[in-house]
């Protein structure tokens, strides 16, 4: 299912999500929302929240962790305060948009994401890393 950026891709999850193969569509959306623009990334915060509205029963844990990854980037892009714990409060309420089925992969995929790049986190980004926690 497409929609708006984001396709399923194959779930072959023994692979890291850096060495599965991503389609233009995957990349475009994960590029919306690293943006370095404030409101591209909250454009493509708003179509995510309509997606997972819509379509979250139908995402496997590959789909997860490829949100995540592009969710984790549009933390790290985000600066002064409020608009981070604006943007933690806001990513920590996707999940109440997905059944319960679903959410428990969302939230793991959350955790494999946090585990694979805290190590990346530099001391200027922490604070904003703990507030998603």
């Amino acid at each position: 299912a497409e929609y708006m950026g984001f396709q399923n891709l194959p779930r072959d999850m023994d692979q890291e999500p850096a060495e599965q193969q991503l389609s233009s569509h995957d990349i475009r959306f994960g590029k919306r929302l690293a943006s370095n623009d404030k409101d591209v990334r909250n454009k493509a915060l708003r179509t995510l929240s309509k997606f997972l509205q819509l379509h979250g029963d139908s995402l496997s844990a590959l789909d997860c962790l490829k949100l995540w990854r592009g969710l984790w980037y549009c933390m790290w892009m985000c600066d002064k305060a409020p608009v981070q714990q604006n943007l933690a409060s806001r990513l920590a309420n996707l999940i109440h948009l997905l059944p319960s089925s679903t959410a428990v992969t969302f939230v793991d995929a959350f955790y494999q994401t946090c585990s694979r790049e805290w190590r990346k986190i530099d001391h200027l980004r922490l604070d904003k890393f703990l507030q998603l926690i």
